[in-house]
């Protein structure tokens, strides 16, 4: 999309050019096979009589001035139903689970596309606040599972979440990459796109209580800088007033760690070294996050060793 808007004074040469615009068709033909994967994903659900919803994905990509621009990565299914039962309908049609955590399976459909089957859409590791963000979730969940959208390159339909929904999910799960081992500034430009979608008053002042009530007011100021500064998000479609201090810290962590943290030298992999010390890494890669975020950081260590025991028992 930024190609196509650079002035004919500011294109690179020739090569750098042709990589880009290979790079753009690559990435509308890897859109229109997720496009057809989460349509195809929703039918094998809905058939079993399981209501399900993208989430991210191909649901915000509708909200791009060209959809199929969007960078896709995997498939995220919000399943109404447990994780019991999708065990006993991936038994039923010979597909073996992995990857069980508390939120979510790999549910393996396809051999070109990753589907995540989440039967919890995110989590704190705050007890307190997971427990309200679960009743938040019982509560919200039969409108999430009302709602669909056809794509316009006739791939078929899918179930996607409201709007007011998103305002708040997207930006959980800016908090949930953050969090835990980093995030990359394409989770900013999908609520960048959700941000600038309509939505009433009233259900503005209700996504900035509920983003109060789970202790986010702080990360919804950082992340609105950022929007900013980076984007170019207008005043207008601000949640919050913006924090320059906490913008410019989470604008340093998100240029330093990158996406999952794939650049972050504090977690970059040395040799072939335990998962205790990589955990030992990773916690105090978060150590000085508790100063800005410590309802949530304090938490993380506790909630962590007692996912890995959970995950041990499971196998």
């Amino acid at each position: 999309m930024g190609l196509s808007r650079l002035p004919k004074e500011q294109r690179p040469g020739v090569e750098v050019l042709a990589n880009w615009y290979h790079a753009s068709e690559m990435i509308k033909k890897q859109s229109q096979l997720l496009n057809k994967r989460a349509a195809e994903a929703c039918q094998f659900f809905w058939q079993e009589g399981i209501d399900c919803c993208v989430m991210k994905g191909q649901a915000v990509a509708r909200f791009y001035s060209d959809p199929l621009l969007r960078n896709s990565g995997d498939i995220d299914l919000w399943v109404n139903t447990s994780p019991q039962n999708l065990q006993r309908v991936a038994q039923k049609h010979g597909l073996n689970l992995s990857g069980r955590n508390y939120i979510h399976y790999h549910f393996p459909l396809f051999d070109d596309v990753e589907v995540e089957a989440h039967f919890r859409p995110s989590y704190f590791c705050n007890p307190m606040l997971n427990r309200r963000l679960q009743r938040y979730f019982e509560q919200e969940k039969a409108q999430q599972f009302a709602s669909k959208h056809s794509f316009a390159d006739d791939s078929g339909f899918i179930g996607v979440p409201t709007l007011k929904f998103d305002y708040i999910y997207i930006l959980l799960h800016i908090a949930r990459h953050f969090f835990s081992r980093g995030i990359g500034l394409r989770q900013f430009l999908d609520y960048y796109y959700v941000m600038q979608q309509p939505i009433s008053e009233a259900e503005r002042e209700n996504v900035i209580m509920q983003l109060r009530r789970f202790k986010l007011q702080r990360l919804t100021k950082a992340v609105m800088y950022v929007l900013q500064q980076v984007f170019g998000l207008e005043n207008q479609f601000l949640l919050v007033e913006p924090d320059v201090a906490e913008g410019e810290f989470l604008l340093r962590e998100v240029m330093r760690s990158g996406n999952f943290g794939d650049f972050d030298d504090r977690l970059r992999p040395i040799g072939s070294e335990p998962a205790l010390m990589r955990f030992s890494r990773s916690m105090r890669r978060n150590a000085h996050f508790v100063f800005h975020y410590p309802s949530e950081m304090l938490w993380v260590p506790l909630f962590r060793t007692k996912e890995y025991l959970q995950r041990q028992m499971i196998k």
